[in-house]
């Protein structure tokens, strides 16, 4: 019996030996920077879960797909030839590599559950009415539902995040992203490159953020960034805004509308912050925020005015289209001064052309300009109305 037992035990631990190499030489294959191609039946479930979440119509095709280990043991799949079709089959946009991360648990129980999705190099077309409605869609292939409220964005983000497939996903990523604006109301179009989009959530709320790169668009010299910033608890109808500016100049901001051109008496890059809410309905609520300039100059027919920087508090009330100068405080050798007023936006037809006037009160008011006065100027108060078409 004594050798029996000492036999049995004996198999018992060559057994779990065995495993456990055959376990190791797995291992050491998914560790490999190529991995373990995955069988056709894989490939099949991995193209049926994207499709899923594309528009009507549209379905991709895979190349290959390869499953290894991240250096943290997070098993990931990595996508190559990643071809997205419209009705048709016909190919409408080709992804070079995108990668999937896996719940290791699911794997285990031989179940594909994606934990975060990363895609480069996607490109993405935007068309804007000339009553503000939006449609997104990939190329040539199905669109995405009519944007035309807010409250339409946070419905479209809320039925991605909550269902299948994407429910138990933590993070996506577009990154390398091209985006195309068609843009009917302002009767112009857009092409930027380097952008991004990441939607991340946890099991009650989620955050998506879009952000463009400038420099190629207005043929900058150095980097300058826009982002907006949307956050809502899953199945509310209202949501956090935030819109973000990073080093972008003046004269960027003076293109977007002919009612913007006065700011081209302005060179310096403008960084800032603006920050709302919108209620139920997807309206907007009251925005807050501060915008800083860095070092430039205010361009006079006559003379330019360098200064070291300005930072503005600013507020704007949606129900009367009104932006609130709270407080503009500037400093330099050359110019001093503090302001504030206030411009309202007013819509006079059914075109959308709007007017915009404006109050300002500008106190303790010093100018050093040697060049043009005897001696330096100061004024206690200086009021202002004016009005751009």
């Amino acid at each position: 019996a004594p050798s029996r037992r000492g036999r049995a035990v004996r198999r018992s631990v060559s057994f779990v030996v065995l495993l456990a190499t055959i376990a190791m030489v797995i291992a050491l294959f998914l560790l490999r920077p190529q991995g373990v191609e995955l069988p056709d039946i894989a490939r099949k479930q991995l193209e049926a879960a994207i499709t899923e979440v594309l528009p009507n119509g549209s379905s991709v095709r895979l190349g290959a797909a390869n499953l290894r280990l991240s250096r943290n043991t997070q098993p990931v799949v990595r996508l190559t030839d990643l071809v997205l079709t419209d009705a048709n089959q016909n190919p409408v946009a080709n992804l070079p590599v995108s990668t999937i991360t896996l719940s290791r648990l699911d794997l285990v129980r031989a179940r594909l559950v994606p934990t975060a999705i990363d895609v480069r190099r996607l490109s993405l077309l935007v068309d804007r009415d000339e009553f503000g409605a939006l449609q997104i869609s990939f190329g040539e292939a199905g669109a995405l539902p009519p944007i035309t409220t807010l409250a339409d964005l946070i419905t479209l983000i809320d039925d991605l995040v909550t269902r299948p497939p994407l429910s138990d996903v933590k993070r996506i990523t577009l990154s390398d992203l091209r985006l195309l604006i068609n843009d009917a109301r302002a009767g112009r179009s857009f092409d930027f490159s380097d952008g991004e989009i990441e939607l991340t959530q946890s099991e009650t709320q989620y955050t998506a953020r879009l952000s463009v790169d400038l420099r190629d668009e207005y043929g900058l010299a150095s980097s300058a960034n826009a982002a907006l910033r949307l956050t809502s608890e899953k199945g509310v109808p209202s949501a956090t805004l935030q819109a973000t500016l990073t080093e972008v100049p003046t004269s960027v901001i003076a293109a977007q509308s002919p009612r913007l051109g006065w700011l081209n008496a302005l060179a310096a890059p403008v960084s800032g912050s603006m920050r709302g809410n919108t209620d139920s309905e997807g309206l907007l609520g009251d925005v807050a925020g501060t915008l800083e300039l860095g070092n430039g100059q205010l361009n006079l027919p006559t003379t330019d005015i360098p200064f070291e920087g300005a930072k503005a508090y600013l507020t704007f009330d949606p129900e009367y289209q009104r932006i609130a100068l709270r407080q503009l405080d500037l400093m330099s050798d050359t110019l001093a001064l503090q302001a504030s007023g206030h411009m309202d936006l007013i819509w006079p037809d059914i075109e959308n052309r709007g007017v915009m006037e404006s109050q300002v009160t500008l106190t303790d008011l010093k100018l050093d300009l040697p060049e043009v006065f005897i001696a330096p100027i100061e004024f206690e108060r200086i009021e202002a109305a004016m009005q751009f078409v």
